[in-house]
């Protein structure tokens, strides 16, 4: 089992941190679902998020992640993808706002939907394959051992912490929300204030294209 030296393991943990209490797609839409489904479905996004997110640690060990980082063309495809999925959640949940139920009385959106969601969304930010072949790099010593075991290493201990920073936003959204119960004019806002995210979100890929 690879382990890194200390100093390194140390920084690393150090930026894995900084990087993933930055403000950025994946904590939005956290955030989003929280506000209009609820912390469980909060909670569930986040967990499709960190899958999503160990499926491209792998692909970033076997070499995927570099041929498609190589390719504009393949980059932009992801990215007016991942663009128009994000614009459809938006145009979606601003359709459904005041509606906290479907026509056969069942929620919204249910956390199974909400963790597919979350995975859809990750392996769809082109922005996370740049990250992962532009970030792990700077850790990785080919004189320690094979550098596919030390890729693996720091993507899931990136993810992990990636994860429990997201978990505790889901629960931070979540006890906003909880605070807010009763009020109806707040509630109904909920699901438009997630929808508004996910466009701004959708129109900000498009413009880092």
């Amino acid at each position: 089992m690879f382990v890194p030296e200390i100093s390194i393991l140390a920084s690393f943990l150090l930026v894995s941190f900084l990087v993933n209490i930055t403000p950025g797609a994946d904590m939005m839409f956290v955030v989003a679902q929280s506000l209009a489904n609820g912390p469980k479905c909060g909670r569930f996004a986040a967990l499709g998020i960190a899958s999503g997110s160990v499926l491209h640690g792998g692909l970033a060990v076997v070499g995927i992640s570099a041929v498609v980082a190589a390719s504009p063309k393949m980059l932009a495809v992801l990215t007016y993808a991942g663009a128009a999925y994000l614009a459809w959640l938006g145009i979606r949940a601003l359709r459904e706002s005041g509606r906290t139920t479907s026509a056969e009385g069942q929620p919204r959106l249910t956390p199974t939907g909400a963790f597919c969601r979350g995975i859809v969304t990750n392996l769809l930010n082109p922005k996370v394959i740049l990250f992962y072949l532009t970030f792990l790099p700077q850790f990785i010593q080919p004189a320690v051992g094979k550098e596919w075991k030390q890729v693996l290493f720091f993507a899931l201990t990136f993810n992990f912490l990636g994860t429990l920073v997201l978990l505790a936003i889901a629960g931070c959204a979540g006890w906003l929300t909880s605070q807010l119960e009763g009020r109806q004019r707040w509630i109904d806002l909920m699901p438009k204030a997630s929808g508004v995210i996910f466009i701004a979100l959708a129109i900000n890929l498009l413009r880092q294209a």
